[in-house]
């Protein structure tokens, strides 16, 4: 049984209309009559009639240069950490805060590219439970398909997650 947020059921198909424009033409034609209706003319034809309609169809991909021209403009400086008084330890989270390795500013665009394209997304901070003192947090980013159901609660005046249940893919 899979649970799903009630705003997860009603957004999920959204974002994968905005995501297939923003992936551009050969996307919206993969996904053939979803986006490109077959005329009763060509369903009659036995479908070439559609193979070549598809063929000669042209999308215009504004939805990708928007999105990162946009991601661009907020990149323009560079990301940093608030709240770590120690610089060494703030530069080497910047340096690499992912999982892999992948510095600050890609996680960043990562998770603008998500906002700017379906509006929202979520950053999970966890650090690898070994007991090794050397071991470093780190930034995941989730994709709002990831995140499928979750409750908040108000901390401070402000409504906070308290509860989130992320999709996963593999063990």
């Amino acid at each position: 049984m899979t649970i799903q947020h009630k705003q997860f059921s009603e957004f999920a198909p959204q974002w994968k209309k905005v995501r297939d424009v923003v992936d551009g033409e050969d996307r919206i034609k993969e996904w053939g009559t979803a986006y490109l209706p077959m005329l009763n003319s060509q369903e009659e034809a036995g479908g070439e009639g559609y193979a070549n309609y598809k063929r000669r169809a042209q999308f215009w991909g504004a939805a990708k240069r928007t999105m990162q021209g946009l991601v661009g403009a907020v990149l323009r400086k560079d990301p940093g950490l608030e709240g770590i008084s120690d610089d060494r330890l703030r530069r080497a989270i910047e340096v690499m805060a992912g999982r892999n390795g992948e510095p600050m500013k890609s996680i960043a665009q990562q998770h603008l590219s998500d906002l700017a394209t379906v509006g929202r997304g979520a950053l999970l901070v966890d650090k690898d439970p070994t007991p090794d003192p050397a071991a470093m947090p780190y930034i995941i980013h989730l994709r709002a398909e990831d995140v499928v159901f979750w409750m908040g609660g108000m901390s401070k005046g402000r409504t906070t997650p308290k509860m989130l249940v992320i999709r996963q893919d593999y063990e």
